[in-house]
């Protein structure tokens, strides 16, 4: 083995550093599945429509979340979301959040043939924190009882 192979794999890598906050302005170069550079600008908007579509999704059964994990059955937590089962250290930022009051959550037509338990299983999923969490659980309700308005 190389002297500079044994420096390779002898320690583990220092961690990335953090990532900047994204601010209103920010511009993202992206390249959708047909190989077709955008370029993404943030802004205030960004955040509470992605949040309205959310909810709109949830409503409309599109979205499964750790929310409709039925009490008692919260150790199925990583066979739905096989992520956090076989992540290691990088799943303990969405066990983090989930602690913190936040949701993890996927769209079903991402979900595994198979289920468990009455469970999609998902092979990936998406972390929201806390505050976000509540503000689409707010939509949600706002959105129910609109159409419980619209269908009396």
């Amino acid at each position: 083995m190389k002297e500079d192979d044994a420096k390779l794999w002898g320690s583990s890598p220092p961690p990335p550093p953090p990532l900047p906050p994204i601010k209103p302005g920010d511009e993202f170069k992206v390249t959708d599945s047909d190989g077709q550079e955008h370029i993404l600008v943030a802004t205030n908007e960004t955040r509470e429509r992605l949040l309205n579509r959310i909810a709109k999704d949830i409503v409309g059964n599109l979205i499964f979340t750790t929310n409709h994990i039925r009490q008692g059955d919260e150790k199925l937590l990583g066979m739905i979301f096989l992520p956090i089962l076989l992540g290691g250290a990088s799943s303990k930022p969405h066990i983090e959040t989930l602690a913190a009051g936040g949701m993890i959550y996927e769209y079903y037509d991402k979900a595994a043939p198979r289920g468990i338990n009455g469970y999609p299983i998902f092979y990936s999923c998406y972390t929201m924190g806390a505050e976000e969490t509540k503000m689409v659980w707010e939509k949600i309700t706002r959105i129910q009882k609109a159409i419980e308005r619209a269908t009396k």
